[in-house]
Formats: structure tokens, C-alpha cells, sequence
């Protein structure tokens, strides 16, 4: 109720102007035909004059969630910037209130029947029974049904409504939403045997449906656009797993951007909504992907597996191994347990648990061809710990072509020579010179998108504030990967004078972008290891670049389990993060919960402009901040998927 009397305050309003103008014609024009309907059956009792108003609002809301949910084309939508003219960002929101509207007239719709058709009993020979479920009274056009098909709706519409609450949804049970929500199909099916007048209400989101559905079967199936494999999958803290993705041919998208992404291999038919980490100007798609439920549990055991699998396989092999063409020195492989048959399982956990952080790479699928697919090539660091190399840094580098299985035994190093002296030296040198764990098994994946998000308007803020809790960072990470490829400077040499010079790339859509704060919130440090590398980037670039006025960046992190603080900066993440430093004045670390208040009084001084805020994470936390940029006069927006 309290949330309710803040969307009626003028600064709601006035902030979300799009929404409610859209909300007042929404409810208009179901008022209109409610009380239209009602009219001309105003001649008759008052329950059939319900069941037929009722009636007309159902079937005219149903084809509105269709529309709702017409991804593709709001996404086009959206790049026309019709999203300030529109409640694009909100259409998830409306969908939703929409399914619950529809709940509400179908209950006064079935009431009204039931109170109808109990009148009716006293004055016919028909029995109660036979007016709920017959179909031999001849009420409905299809066969006498309206009656069955009736309760057949009722029945369709509890699944899909209890399937999609937050308590469903939000605990990991997020497949018994997906396949609940298929029903829908159904339900367009019945309403139309139960009332002919559908049809003209539905035809025409029907047909944009359809269009939506051919079109994405016919990119993902018929174009390299859909069809690509992962190249490489690393385990990072907290069960988070983010996967490196040859990016298809005709794949284009802005920052922000998510996609629906299915792994055949875990399940053929369920699509999953995952956020693009990676900048467009990146040469593959990056994916950050938490498991929290049965499908992203199973996708990152599917790793976990495949290292042990690969891990066990290898200390097998080194029972008989006397002797690799990659040591000089073959004491070093005497030293090594090669009996392993008392503690195989007990090996591969130490050697799984030294490797959980590595980079686990792929092979590439068979039925890429080379237009589609390519090749990747990969360069292995290995300490020559006798011996040093040609040029005296004491490394051997390898360098081979990552390519189908079909070729492998042409390349001058195989694969199989590759796994096993990258593990033995792991085991036996603790500072082993590379990540890289080689799986057998390659992993090919389907993409249906891209589709625009709210952040994806970043570049028509002035001063964004982008806040993120958790795995919620990634589509953030995105925006600012490709802002800081925006902004990036290069130096020029004139190779008569020697003269040095920096010159600007031209911006590509900065639009009037003057200020960014990004605010990261998480419960222990270790999650900030997910994007540790691209935050020392945006450090390292920030310092190249020339900014007249304040700097363009500010970083603000948050770790909320004070616990951590103790060990938060002695313990280096990760190798030459220097980024983890507490003089290091443009990220600003912080112990517990940030204060609002002094950041919203701190944003509103800085005076950069008309201030965006952009939420990703969790829903508590933004329903707190939506209040406070109405207060503010902050324009908020909410990643919704």
C-alpha cells in the first residue's frame, strides 16, 4: 500500500511519465469496453451483463500480453529511441499486471456465469451439473464446449499465474516457470473454442508472434547468427562461471544487451536469459553466469565434470610416463608419484582444487566450417626450470592452433602432449606458468537475440549512476568496457620530427555521457575477482585519457560482511592487482552498506548533468532507490528480463 501511495506522488509521476500515461490509457480503454459491453446487455440480469463485459476486457487484454511479450520487436523499438516516448523499459511490468487484470476479470467473468446459471435452474428442467459442464446445450459455438473449455481456462490460468510467482521463480525453480508459462499456447487455443470473437482480437499480435518465432528459428538455425561453441569456460568464486564465446558472424549488439542462450547438451528446449559481460568491440561474447538453479547448476557441473573427467584421466596416463619430449630433465618426473593407484582420487582432488580457477579450454566442434568458425590460437608459457630458452627467459612457448578433432594428429604438438605437462608441472612446481586445463569434449551452443535493455540507453544519459549487487554486474561491465573503447585515446608519431601527439577517437554514440559512477555491491571480496581484470583496465586507461574537468570514472566499491576487512587488502586477488589499493583515489573501497544519503547528496552536487540511475540486482534494494530518485527528481530504471 505504501509502495502504491508513492507511485501517486508527483515526482513518481513526473519521473515516470511514459509509464503513467500508459497506465491511464491501459486502464481506459478497459474501462470503455467493460462499460460499453455492460451496456448492451443492460436489458438482461446483471450477471450475464458481468459475464459479457468481462468477457470483452479478457479477450482484448490477451491480445495486449501477446504484444507485452514481443521481445524482437521492442528491442527495434528501442533503437529508434522511442524508449522516452514509450514505457519500453516497464513492458515486463505491464505484462505481469496484465496476467494478474486477466485473473481478475476471468474470476468476475466465471462468478457471474455461476450465479447466471443458478438462476437458470429455477426456471428450466436443467440441472446445475449439466450447465457447468455439458456440451449438449448448445452453449458455445464450437460443438456446444464454452462451458468445459471454460473451466479448461480456469485451470490453464492458476498454473501459469502460481508458476510465476516471485517465490517460484526467484528460489531456483525457475524451469517450472519457463515450461508452466508454455501453456499460453494453449490457452490462446481454448479461448478461441470457447468464444469466436477472439479471433478478432488476437489475429493481429498472433501474426507478430508467429513472425517473432519464425524469425529466430530462422537466425539461429539457417545463419551464422544463432549456432556458435564455447571457447573457453573458467570456475570463479561463488559458483560463478563465465564462458568465452566465438562470437557468430551476423551477430551485432549494443551494450547491455542480454540474449536467450540453450546448451543442447544440458537441454534441448529451454532457452535462459543471460546479460552480454563483454563490449561490442570485443572480438567474442563473454558471459558471467551464477548457478542458482537447476539449469546453471547443471552447466557448471557440466565443467566441473569435464575438468575432473580430464584431470583423472591424465594422472592415469602418468603411471607408464618415463619420459615427455617437453623435459630436458627427467629427474623432475622421478621425483613424481607416477604410481597412482593408492591415491588416484585423492590426486585429482588436490590438482582439481589448484586448478579451480583455471581457464578450461575447448575444442572446436566438428561441423563448424572455417567462415563460421575460424581458428584460435593459443600461446602455453612453460617455466624450463634447468635450462633457460633461445632468448634467456628461462620459458618455453608453445603456440598451436586450436582446430577440430578431425585434424589434431597433423599439428607438430598434439593435444594430448600439450594436457599432460601442463598438469605434472602444476603439481610439481607451484608456480606453474599457465591456466589452461584442455577438455576432449566441445561445447556448442544456440543464441536467440540480442535484446535491448534498459541500460542499453546509458549514452543518452549525461550523468549515469550505474549500481549493481552481485552477479548483477554484467551488464554493466559491458556498458563500461565499451565506453572506456569510446573514449580510448591513441598516440601519434610523426616520423619526420618524431613528434609525439595524442588524438581522440571519434565517439560513436556518447551522445552527451559527462560522468559515470559505478557503485558494486557484494558480501564478500572474493566476488570481485570476477571482474578484477576489466576494473584495472578502466584504472589503467582512465590515466591515458584527458578529461577537462573531474574525472570521467568514479568506482565505488562495497563489501557488506565486514569480516573481510581485516584480510581485504593484504590479500592480493589476484597477481599485480594493484587496483586493490587503498590509495588508489579512483576506486573507493568500503566496509558495510553504502549510505544513500551521502551518495545521492554527493551525485546532486557534482552538478553533471541530468542523472540516470540504472539498477541490476536485487529487488529490495530497488524498489529503496526508486524512491529516492523520486525524491531526488533522478530518472531510475530497473534491468528486467
Amino acid at each position: 500500500m505504501t509502495l502504491l501511495f508513492h507511485k501517486l506522488r508527483w515526482g513518481y509521476i513526473r519521473n515516470n511519465l511514459q509509464s503513467f500515461f500508459f497506465t491511464i490509457t491501459y486502464i481506459a480503454i478497459t474501462l470503455s469496453l467493460f462499460i460499453y459491453r455492460f451496456g448492451q446487455y443492460a436489458d438482461t440480469t446483471t450477471a450475464l451483463a458481468l459475464a459479457r463485459a468481462s468477457a470483452i476486457a479478457i479477450y482484448w487484454q490477451s491480445g495486449l500480453i501477446i504484444v507485452l511479450i514481443l521481445r524482437k520487436s521492442i528491442s527495434y523499438v528501442r533503437s529508434f529511441g522511442l524508449a522516452r516516448y514509450l514505457p519500453l523499459d516497464h513492458f515486463v511490468y505491464f505484462h505481469k499486471l496484465t496476467g494478474w487484470s486477466i485473473a481478475f476479470f476471468s474470476l468476475v467473468h466465471t462468478l457471474a456465469h455461476l450465479y447466471n446459471f443458478l438462476a437458470l435452474t429455477d426456471i428450466t428442467t436443467i440441472s446445475y451439473w449439466d450447465f457447468l459442464v455439458s456440451v449438449n446445450l448448445g452453449i458455445g459455438w464450437f460443438y456446444g464446449s464454452a462451458c468445459l473449455t471454460g473451466w479448461i481456462l480456469v485451470l490453464l490460468l492458476v498454473i501459469m499465474l502460481i508458476f510465476s510467482m516471485n517465490f517460484v521463480r526467484r528460489t531456483g525453480n525457475f524451469e517450472i516457470f519457463y515450461y508452466s508459462h508454455k501453456l499460453y499456447v494453449f490457452y490462446i487455443l481454448v479461448l478461441f473454442l470457447h468464444a469466436s470473437s477472439t479471433l478478432h482480437w488476437l489475429t493481429a499480435p498472433l501474426i507478430f508472434l508467429l513472425f517473432e518465432k519464425i524469425s529466430a528459428y530462422y537466425r539461429t538455425k539457417k545463419y551464422y547468427h544463432g549456432q556458435t561453441y564455447v571457447i573457453e569456460g573458467t570456475m570463479l568464486p561463488s559458483r560463478v562461471l563465465r564462458l568465452i564465446i566465438r562470437k557468430p558472424k551476423y551477430f551485432h549488439f549494443v551494450p547491455g544487451d542480454f540474449i536467450y542462450m540453450m546448451v543442447p547438451s544440458i537441454t534441448k528446449y529451454e532457452w535462459h536469459p543471460m546479460t552480454i559481460s563483454s563490449a561490442p568491440e570485443d572480438k567474442e561474447l563473454t558471459l558471467h553466469i551464477r548457478a542458482v538453479g537447476e539449469w546453471t547448476n547443471r552447466l557448471y557441473d557440466h565443467f566441473d565434470h569435464a575438468k575432473t573427467l580430464t584431470l583423472k584421466k591424465m594422472l592415469e596416463e602418468w603411471k607408464c610416463l618415463d619420459f615427455h619430449p617437453l623435459f630436458k630433465n627427467t629427474d623432475q618426473i622421478n621425483k613424481f608419484d607416477v604410481n597412482c593407484d593408492h591415491a588416484l582420487d585423492h590426486k585429482v582432488h588436490n590438482v582439481g582444487n589448484s586448478l579451480q580457477k583455471r581457464t578450461m579450454i575447448l575444442p572446436v566442434p566438428e561441423d563448424c566450417d572455417e567462415d563460421g568458425c575460424g581458428k584460435i590460437k593459443k600461446q602455453i608459457s612453460i617455466e624450463n626450470s634447468d635450462n633457460e630458452s633461445e632468448s634467456g627467459s628461462g620459458m618455453v612457448t608453445i603456440e598451436l592452433n586450436q582446430i577440430s578433432p578431425k585434424s589434431a594428429s597433423e599439428t607438430h604438438v598434439s593435444e594430448n602432449h600439450i594436457q599432460k605437462p601442463l598438469a605434472l608441472l602444476k603439481n610439481i612446481h607451484k608456480d606453474v606458468q599457465t591456466n589452461a586445463v584442455f577438455l576432449k569434449s566441445p561445447l556448442k551452443i544456440h543464441l536467440d537475440g540480442p535484446y535491448g535493455a534498459p541500460s542499453s540507453n546509458i549514452f543518452e544519459s549525461e550523468h549515469a549512476v550505474l549500481v549493481a549487487t552481485g552477479i548483477g554486474v554484467t551488464p554493466f561491465a559491458s556498458i563500461l568496457q565499451s565506453i572506456m573503447y569510446r573514449h580510448i585515446e591513441k598516440t601519434r608519431h610523426c616520423p619526420l620530427c618524431k613528434h609525439s601527439w595524442t588524438e581522440r577517437v571519434p565517439s560513436r554514440h556518447i551522445n552527451n555521457l559527462k560522468k559515470v559512477d559505478f557503485i558494486w555491491i557484494n558480501r564478500n571480496q572474493t566476488s570481485f575477482e570476477w571482474f578484477v581484470e576489466m576494473l584495472s583496465d578502466l584504472v589503467e586507461q582512465q590515466s591515458t585519457i584527458s578529461i577537462k574537468d573531474d574525472r570521467f570514472f568514479d568506482i565505488h566499491m562495497y563489501v557488506t560482511n565486514k569480516d573481510g576487512e581485516k584480510s581485504a587488502y593484504s590479500d592480493q586477488w589476484t597477481k599485480g592487482s594493484s587496483i586493490i589499493d587503498r590509495s588508489n583515489s579512483m576506486i573507493n573501497w568500503r566496509f558495510g552498506r553504502p549510505e544513500w544519503d551521502g551518495i545521492f547528496q554527493n551525485i546532486r552536487q557534482q552538478k553533471r548533468g541530468k542523472v540516470t540511475f540504472f539498477y541490476c540486482g536485487r529487488p529490495d534494494l530497488s524498489g529503496y532507490l526508486r524512491q529516492k530518485c523520486s525524491e531526488n527528481d533522478f530518472v531510475f530504471k530497473k534491468e528486467v528480463f
